[in-house]
């Protein structure tokens, strides 16, 4: 059997002396043998020579037939019988997210191009899909080997309509013999050969800029990024974010870097930074620390470093555990300080929720095995909590509270959950935030002392989530009695 460009499938009969052909409708025609077996001169039409058992057919680029004639010991050809002009692709209706940083520093190696995304109704083949980028004089593609016009096509890749993406994306350097100033590339989108027209990203504007001095911890601008809510007794974390100007790198080395609690907190566990906007995704670990005055004082010595290589850029997230105090007060407490170095004491602040509830409980993540997505995913479930009563009389309906990370969000407007010792599963009705990245309801737990519930978030990840590690957190109760988080990784595309 053969097939050509356009699907036709040519059969060696033996038994019938012909040679068929099936086309993509289903309707059969000879196109070599007139069914009785021997011998007929070459020259004359295919249909009305004699064949003599042919057992095999083959077809060659132009659509000439070459049947095995068996019998005869010859190898027959039919002239110009098969179509070998390849279907046109189904039409796409493609378009480009742009992947372009704002300014960049020279000799810094940075991400350029486009997420390809499809909005047609029909799915693509990346086989016809080409992206191409020339690169403005000035920039070369990384490894640095001088080359400016970079292509890349996606065959054994489909794209989905209206979901997922294809990687248009390219390391780019500017070599350290690049002026500073702006240079803009150009960026085409080929479907099938043909530029895409309707959507082709024409110009990526990259400013190039000279590495500034180094700064020390003076050139840091540090504000306390999120405030710590938690009821008597119960943990908490805050955050401190330090940033600097523009692109600007500051390496202090170690440095003295001191916390006090504000009231009604004290200082609890493992101190980690992290840096979030970087290339190679999020680079985190733990902070040396001492905790002095009975948890009321935190010392890290560490390097604040920023924008010194391609894994610190950005911003420098310090993420500190505290424990609200079990004879703390309700209230909002502002007597809270950060000495980084040289640089003037900041205000921390935090607020004591409510009063200390009787009920406890401990959440710990579970089915770690389902903690890892792609960017594109829907309609999963990565974040199962398991909350275990710790106290003494049972847990009903409480307000749950869960938080998804930048890339994520729930997918619907309710909370699954199910109980030990029971197969049933809980549908809870369930409010999503306007962003979708926060999921609010009044879960039925119903959990007796020792006896846990698994709660498990339907959810989703953007197509440009950053891969990494991130976290989705849970808070139980209103005020808060019980708290914990998953880690979820986002994988490579």
């Amino acid at each position: 059997m053969a097939l050509d460009a356009a699907g036709n499938l040519y059969i060696a009969d033996s038994g019938n002396n012909r040679v068929r052909r099936v086309s993509t409708n289903g309707i059969i025609t000879t196109v070599a043998g007139n069914g009785i077996g021997g011998y007929v001169d070459d020259g004359g039409p295919a249909f009305s020579t004699r064949l003599y058992s042919p057992c095999g057919v083959t077809l060659d680029g132009a659509g000439n037939l070459y049947v095995g004639d068996y019998s005869n010991h010859r190898v027959r050809g039919v002239t110009a019988v098969a179509d070998m002009t390849p279907p046109l692709p189904p039409a796409a209706d493609l378009y480009g997210k742009s992947i372009s940083p704002y300014a960049v520093q020279r000799g810094q190696a940075f991400d350029l191009g486009v997420r390809i995304q499809n909005r047609g109704p029909s799915p693509v083949d990346g086989r016809f899909v080409t992206v191409v980028l020339n690169l403005a004089d000035g920039l070369v593609g990384v490894p640095g080997n001088g080359d400016r016009r970079l292509s890349r096509t996606f065959t054994g890749q489909q794209l989905p309509a209206h979901q997922g993406s294809l990687d248009g994306v390219f390391r780019v350097i500017a070599p350290d013999t690049t002026p500073p100033g702006v240079y803009n590339s150009t960026l085409e989108i080929q479907y099938s050969g043909d530029i895409n027209l309707k959507d082709n990203v024409d110009r990526l504007p990259v400013t190039i800029v000279v590495p500034a001095p180094v700064g020390d911890e003076t050139a840091l601008t540090v504000i306390q990024d999120t405030i710590p809510t938690a009821a008597p007794g119960q943990p908490a974390v805050f955050t401190v974010k330090y940033t600097s100007g523009t692109g600007q790198p500051v390496n202090p080395g170690d440095i003295v870097q001191r916390f006090t609690a504000p009231g009604g907190f004290t200082f609890r566990g493992q101190p980690t930074y992290a840096y979030h906007d970087t290339i190679h995704g999020i680079i985190t670990a733990a902070l040396d620390h001492t905790i002095e005055d009975s948890g009321q004082t935190l010392v890290i010595t560490a390097n604040p470093h920023l924008n010194t290589t391609t894994s610190d850029t950005g911003s420098l997230i310090y993420t500190i555990p505290v424990q609200a105090r079990t004879d703390a007060l309700p209230g909002r407490y502002d007597n809270g300080s950060a000495s980084i170095g040289r640089l003037a004491p900041i205000q921390l602040s935090g607020t004591i929720a409510g009063t200390q509830s009787d009920l406890t409980a401990r959440v710990v993540q579970t089915q770690s095995q389902n903690a890892r997505v792609r960017p594109g995913q829907r309609w999963v479930y990565p974040a199962v909590l398991q909350i275990t009563n710790t106290s003494r009389r049972t847990i009903g309906t409480e307000q749950i509270v869960l938080t998804a990370p930048e890339g994520m969000r729930f997918t619907e407007d309710v909370l699954r959950s199910s109980r030990e010792g029971s197969s049933q599963e809980v549908v809870n009705g369930a409010q999503r935030s306007a962003d979708g990245r926060r999921l609010t309801c009044q879960a039925r737990l119903d959990t007796d002392p020792g006896k846990w519930v698994l709660l498990y978030p339907e959810m989703e990840v953007d197509s440009f989530a950053t891969p990494g590690t991130v976290n989705v957190s849970l808070q139980v109760g209103n005020p808060p009695f019980a708290a914990g988080q998953a880690s979820i990784v986002i994988e490579t595309p």
